[in-house]
């Protein structure tokens, strides 16, 4: 009985002991207490809701009931069952023992599960940093991977007007193609033109030629006709020597000559005839000598008048003697007139022969210049047909090149169009990508929700605890909600990591469109540096191209200067022709003028 007591009291105060002095008063108080007991677990039991196996769930309190439920017809009997209580008793003891360190080692795996849970949860704050810092990163990436494709379209649209500067620069060159076509064709015309004028001159050459011959021909029979005039000019001077030795015998035989007057009136008459009949035979061989003529026949008039009065009258052969030596010294003035001019017809003549040796000079010089001229020509004709031939095949080279470019051209467009379908892809994949880390924003705001959530219940589980210390009912209930709670947390810890492979796998796919995009990058920078490369090339054409059109205009200008050089030669020929007509007409006209001007001396002298 005393041990009966010894555990009832021991349900009581479980720390310490009281032992009661009276063991039947223990015993039957014991029994009340257990009777009591078992009716207050009883309805607070069914106050919770719970039935009475489901109440009694550990073994402790099991045995507490059996050895309550045995009391109450041990109570009944009276102290016969004592002996069996006591044994009961203990072994509710012990087995309340057990259950009080189950509870305490329950307790401590509480606590330490709540410290596994503390830290678990740090190191999902931890994680969850971490994962906003990659999030963070991935932004960044993001806005980086935006800028290079803003910086890509805009290199794309440096690209595209540049391809527009060359586009423009190639009809700038194909206009300058078609203005050197236009100047090939001039060039052309104008060698065609050169081609005719040099004809022309050959023409004009040959017709110089045949009117040099013409005038030389002329300047022969000037001198045949010069050479008869002297003849005709001896003679004159032989006959009027003759004259004057019948003058000295006229004035010896003065007497003898008044007999003899008309033997001489008909010898002189004779001589006179012959003499008019030579005359008119040099009036008709030079047509300039006409006054000479008529001179010459007032002279005979003159004479016929002398020899009249000579024979009318002898008394006037004095006078007649005086005038015939007036008229001997006017023909001795006459004859001397004569030789004046005909050494004046003499020097005439050599600087005709001196001219004509110069014209024939400057002619062969003009003909070998012009021969020179034309081989020239010639010469630049081929030299010209040559480089034409050259410009046509560089012009062909150049054509065939511009439509290598043009070609080039349509595939650069072509990849340039490719890679704005490349860009517009990478930007839906940036739009899928934002719109994945959206989805990756509204899961982290879930996940920050949930540790909320964690948090807060956190404080449920410390407001749990405490009332675990408070009462250990209390804190069987709490273990059990804990319990609840940890396969919560666990399904949720699952969650977190299934959600965090998912969030590893998404990194891994964005790392892989990252990868992506950066081939496509480079392969896009490869593009520009070819079309770089291509524009490079097509400057270094263009130049090669402009240098060529230089060279071209120079030589253009080269045959422009020589064409107006062979020109101004061909003036310059024609020029000397010009000059050389009226000097031949000159020469021509050169000696009817020395007679002229010999005539009117006579008529001035006789005047006097």
């Amino acid at each position: 009985m005393g041990l009966l007591v010894g555990s009832l009291g021991l349900l009581r105060t479980p720390h310490a002991s009281f032992p009661l002095s009276n063991p039947l008063s223990s015993s039957v108080l014991t029994s009340q207490r257990k009777a009591a007991r078992t009716r207050s677990l009883l309805p607070t039991c069914r106050a919770n809701g719970e039935s009475h196996a489901d109440a009694v769930v550990t073994p402790p309190r099991r045995a507490l009931l059996l050895a309550g439920i045995s009391t109450l017809p041990f109570l009944t009997l009276g102290a016969m069952a004592a002996d069996v209580v006591l044994v009961q008793g203990h072994l509710t003891k012990a087995a309340l023992l057990q259950d009080l360190q189950n509870e305490r080692k329950l307790v401590e795996e509480l606590r330490a599960q709540i410290s596994q849970l503390e830290s678990s949860i740090t190191r999902i704050a931890a994680e969850k940093n971490i994962l906003e810092a990659k999030f963070k990163e991935k932004v960044d990436n993001v806005d980086v991977l935006q800028d290079r494709a803003v910086l890509l379209g805009s290199e794309i649209n440096d690209k595209e007007k540049k391809i527009e500067s060359l586009k423009v620069s190639l009809s700038e060159n194909e206009s300058e193609c078609k203005k050197l076509s236009s100047n090939f064709e001039q060039l052309k015309n104008e060698l065609a033109l050169a081609n005719s004028t040099i004809q022309q001159l050959k023409e004009e050459l040959l017709g110089t030629k045949a009117e040099l011959n013409s005038k030389i021909s002329l300047i022969d029979s000037l001198n045949e006709k010069i050479q008869s005039l002297s003849s005709e000019k001896d003679n004159c001077v032989q006959r009027i020597e003759d004259i004057m030795k019948d003058y000295d015998d006229l004035k010896i035989s003065s007497d003898r000559r008044a007999a003899h007057d008309a033997e001489l009136l008909s010898k002189k008459e004779d001589q006179i005839r012959d003499i008019e009949e030579k005359l008119e035979l040099a009036t008709a061989e030079g047509s300039d000598n006409n006054a000479i003529i008529a001179e010459l026949r007032k002279e005979k008039d003159d004479l016929k008048a002398l020899l009249e009065r000579e024979a009318s009258t002898a008394k006037i052969l004095k006078d007649e003697l005086q005038s015939t030596q007036e008229a001997l010294g006017a023909s001795k003035f006459e004859a001397s007139n004569l030789s004046k001019d005909l050494d004046e017809a003499r020097g005439s003549y050599e600087k005709l022969m001196t001219e004509v040796s110069k014209i024939q000079d400057d002619f062969s010089e003009t003909k070998k210049m012009l021969a020179g001229s034309l081989e020239g020509a010639k010469s630049n004709a081929k030299l010209l047909s040559v480089e034409l031939i050259s410009h046509k095949a560089v012009l062909k080279k150049t054509k065939e090149e511009l439509d290598i470019t043009s070609k080039e051209l349509k595939n650069a467009v072509a990849d340039h169009e490719n890679l704005k379908k490349e860009l517009v892809e990478t930007y839906k994949r940036l739009e899928v990508a934002m719109h994945e880390v959206n989805e990756e924003k509204k899961v982290v705001s879930s996940l920050n929700r949930e540790l909320d959530v964690l948090g807060n219940q956190m404080e449920t589980d410390a407001e749990a605890r405490r009332a675990l210390e408070a009462d250990l009912y209390e804190a069987t209930k709490s273990l059990d909600e804990m319990n609840e709670s940890a396969l919560l947390l666990s399904k949720e810890v699952e969650s977190s990591n299934s959600r965090n492979n998912s969030l590893e796998a998404e990194k891994e796919m964005l790392l892989k469109s990252v990868t992506e995009q950066k081939k496509v990058a480079k392969e896009a920078q490869e593009n520009i540096e070819d079309a770089q490369n291509l524009i490079m090339r097509l400057g270094g054409e263009k130049e090669n191209l402009e240098k060529r059109a230089k060279k071209f205009g120079e030589e253009l200008a080269s045959a422009k200067g020589e064409i107006l050089r062979l020109r101004r030669q061909i003036s310059v020929g024609k020029e000397s022709v010009d000059e050389l007509q009226p000097k031949s007409n000159e020469v021509a006209a050169g000696a009817p003028f020395s007679v002229r001007k010999t005539a009117s001396r006579r008529r001035k002298r006789r005047n006097a």
